[in-house]
């Protein structure tokens, strides 16, 4: 791993532990009493196996900015049983009070039809909003919109649509 600076003041003392109070305003970023930048610092997996469990290979975990404003890019390949293949790209960017989550997510296997899903949503201290999460398959798909919040209610709205997706290969046997 390489890129990531912090920069800690000669002077610096950790601060003493204090009791904290619960706080009545809505949630906030605390202040680190050290800066920390990260310059385009990234983890390149060539291949990693767990024999007959899962295989890893040709990902990459990349960052750059700082707790204030970040990106961060994963893009991960490989298989885990019982898939065959995964393939996923996620990245999330922005402030911790106004960020953007993304990710494209496809994966095969003999047990289950072959699926693609996307998710595209906004965030910050006190919301989420999905703007699409899909899940696609060659029967079919399902689709849902939700917003949620938790300052200083709690709050969600949440839709969903379906056209040919079947659930079945996707729910457990019962148990007899």
């Amino acid at each position: 791993v390489t890129g990531v600076d912090v920069f800690i003041p000669a002077d610096y003392a950790p601060p003493a532990a204090e009791e904290t109070e619960e706080s009545e305003g809505p949630p906030s970023v605390p202040e680190l009493p050290v800066d920390v930048q990260i310059h385009d610092a990234r983890i390149e997996v060539t291949r990693i196996v767990r024999e007959g469990v899962a295989e890893l290979g040709a990902s990459t975990i990349a960052a750059t900015g700082s707790p204030d404003e970040f990106q961060v890019t994963v893009d991960l390949h490989g298989a885990a049983a019982p898939v065959e293949q995964f393939d996923v790209t996620a990245e999330i960017s922005g402030a911790p009070d106004a960020y953007r989550l993304t990710s494209d997510l496809s994966f095969t296997s003999a047990e289950m039809p072959a699926v693609t899903a996307t998710l595209r949503s906004n965030g910050s201290l006190t919301e989420l909003d999905v703007e699409e999460a899909t899940i696609r398959t060659a029967n079919g798909e399902a689709t849902a919109r939700a917003r949620a919040g938790w300052y200083p209610e709690v709050t969600w709205d949440v839709s969903a649509t379906a056209d040919g997706f079947e659930v079945a290969p996707f729910t457990p046997e019962p148990e007899a």
